[in-house]
């Protein structure tokens, strides 16, 4: 008898644009200038926790006529915790103090560089994502903006909101 082998595949997921972008604005503030130039409507939505009690600041708009999905969401985020110091003991102080520790945690640790992600959902011809890119890098306070294969990410897992 002959041993039969069965492949099992998945649907290919349709592709998504990940625009890193780099600015020091506030996260409400970019969103207000990627409205005005992309004529989008960017609205907040709940943010996004992928670690314990960590926010990150999400923003959505659907454009129902171009079947396009806009997702900007705030690459880092920082977290101050207050933590025992290991060698204190009553005994050994006098004061029982804790230690505040500033932890820094990414959306894509890989892109540790990168302060916003803009996430494009949709048919998109080559045109129109450099029309894209630029309109974003023109924006006075946006340092830069480039594109990143969807393919070079091992964390996709966070990308799927």
């Amino acid at each position: 008898m002959k041993k039969q082998k069965y492949h099992l595949t998945f649907d290919e997921v349709d592709p998504k644009f990940i625009l890193a972008i780099y600015s020091g604005l506030p996260s409400y503030r970019l969103a207000f200038l990627i409205n005005t130039c992309l004529f989008s409507q960017l609205k907040r939505e709940k943010d996004l926790d992928f670690y314990k009690d960590v926010k990150f600041p999400y923003f959505f708009f659907q454009d129902e006529v171009l079947q396009i999905e806009y997702r900007l969401i705030k690459n880092k985020t920082s977290q101050i915790s207050k933590k025992q110091p290991i060698d204190s003991s009553p005994l050994n102080s006098l004061f029982n103090e804790t230690a505040s520790l500033e932890e820094t945690f990414y959306v894509l640790p890989e892109c540790k560089e990168a302060d916003y992600f803009l996430v494009l959902d949709g048919e998109f011809g080559d045109d129109q994502l450099a029309h894209i890119e630029h309109e974003i890098t023109k924006l006075e306070d946006v340092l830069s903006a480039y594109y990143i294969p969807f393919e070079n990410i091992k964390s996709k897992t966070h990308l799927t909101f």
